[in-house]
């Protein structure tokens, strides 16, 4: 065979294992995400114009496929959820213990996930400076391009779609319970249906992150290409830091509390879960994470039993990061308007943001909506003028929307951090309990 001919053979299986890096060598994936966010990222500063109306077509395509993605990746969220809870609930005799123990984690994580977020605010003062742009003006027309554009990025809405994922968790723990106190003939025919559905879900974002690399390319050239670097150097560099600090201090807290009680089992632990951490990072999803979330916590020695319902669980309810950035933007926009918080502000706003996060989608971006809600009751609260529903649609939340995608990314892996901790504690827990157990038998 020909020298070039070898060559150009040994370049395309590189390209390819490069291009659709997948979790099963984190390391791996991290270079080329981080390769691919940072080559888009100068491209789309490359192709952005100030004085243009609209960006460029092809970041507005690169946006769009950036939305397909997430689209394919949670596309099957709702029937994943329902199936790993049942399977959940149905092979554990320990179910409500775990369930119990894993709210307990959460509010005493959420709680100083808000706590840290208060501190960091009270000190950067991130919205010292900051002035919200004008809204713009919609323009009602389209062409076909920005219909397919649209349609790219959102072909069709998934029949489970509006179902909530809070309650579909509570349907389905209330229903798997029904069906183990029934009859062996009913609950093997659920088992014979809900068994094939984990499987297929978990395969089909298995594949579709695949495509994780190329997604962050799409998104981060986007970015850059729709607002430029200079928007996020200039204006936001506080809040970003703010952000990241924030969420550092609380995940450092706790780890320090566990590596205390467990000495080095923590740290091979997060080693084990490092590919989660990767694409939760790349996906800015809990659930989108959930099947590499699953299958690393196998390799860390965590119980099928514990993984199967803690993950799902914690991906709905158990939002650390979530409530740091929402915190921190409750904080940057009364400051912006002449508002000094208070500590009494301060845990006031804690108090809005906890409840309110219960309800926030694990999909990337939904943080966005529940800021819209958040904002204005704790503007209410705490009586400051200027913050009405068209003033948060307008103007405020778009001004977050710009740079979400950056902070969206440590929000996520901050969240599963959270979960990944319970994880941990819970199989300690219940793993010492058992052998207790072993010795008194």
């Amino acid at each position: 065979m020909p020298d070039d001919i070898r060559s150009e053979s040994a370049i395309m299986p590189m390209i390819s294992r490069n291009l659709f890096a997948t979790s099963d060598d984190p390391a791996r994936l991290l270079i080329v995400l981080v390769t691919m966010m940072t080559s888009a990222l100068l491209l789309g500063q490359l192709l952005y114009d100030p004085e243009a109306v609209q960006p460029q077509a092809v970041v507005r395509l690169a946006g769009a496929l950036g939305a397909l993605f997430i689209w394919l990746l949670t596309f099957f969220m709702q029937p994943l959820v329902a199936a790993s809870v049942y399977n959940a609930i149905s092979t554990n005799s320990k179910s409500v213990k775990i369930a119990l123990s894993a709210i307990a984690i959460f509010a005493v994580t959420t709680a100083s996930a808000v706590a840290w977020a208060s501190v960091v605010g009270k000190w950067l003062i991130p919205g010292l400076g900051v002035r919200f742009p004008a809204p713009e003006s919609a323009d009602s027309t389209s062409n076909l391009f920005d219909q397919f554009v649209a349609f790219l990025s959102k072909p069709f809405a998934a029949p489970w779609a509006e179902m909530d994922l809070l309650k579909l968790i509570a349907m389905m723990a209330m229903g798997a319970l029904i069906v183990v106190a029934t009859s062996e003939r009913v609950k093997g025919a659920a088992d014979r249906m809900f068994a094939p559905m984990a499987k297929l879900t978990v395969d089909w974002m298995l594949r579709v992150l695949r495509g994780l690399p190329l997604a962050v390319f799409f998104m981060s050239l986007s970015l850059a290409g729709t607002h430029g670097l200079g928007f996020l150097l200039d204006q936001v560099r506080v809040i970003l830091m703010a952000d990241v600090l924030a969420m550092g201090l609380h995940v450092l807290g706790i780890f320090l509390i566990l590596s205390v009680a467990w000495r080095g089992a923590v740290i091979t632990y997060m080693r084990h879960m490092s590919p989660a951490y990767v694409v939760a990072f790349g996906s800015s999803s809990s659930m989108g994470t959930l099947p590499t979330t699953m299958r690393s916590a196998g390799r860390a020695g965590v119980p099928k039993s514990v993984a199967d319902f803690i993950f799902p669980f914690g991906a709905t309810v158990n939002m650390d990061g979530t409530c740091v950035g929402i915190m921190i933007r409750v904080m940057v926009v009364l400051e912006a308007l002449g508002h000094s918080i208070t500590w009494g502000d301060a845990l006031m706003i804690g108090g809005t943001v906890m409840g309110a996060s219960v309800a926030t989608a694990a999909a990337p971006g939904a943080s966005i909506a529940l800021l819209r809600s958040v904002l204005v009751t704790a503007a209410v609260a705490t009586g400051v003028e200027g913050v009405s529903q068209d003033q948060v649609a307008l103007v405020i939340v778009p001004f977050f929307a710009a740079f979400d995608f950056v902070s969206d990314r440590f929000r996520t892996l901050t969240n599963l951090v959270g979960d990944t901790f319970a994880a941990f504690v819970l199989t300690r827990f219940f793993r010492g309990n058992e052998a207790e157990a072993a010795e008194a038998s």
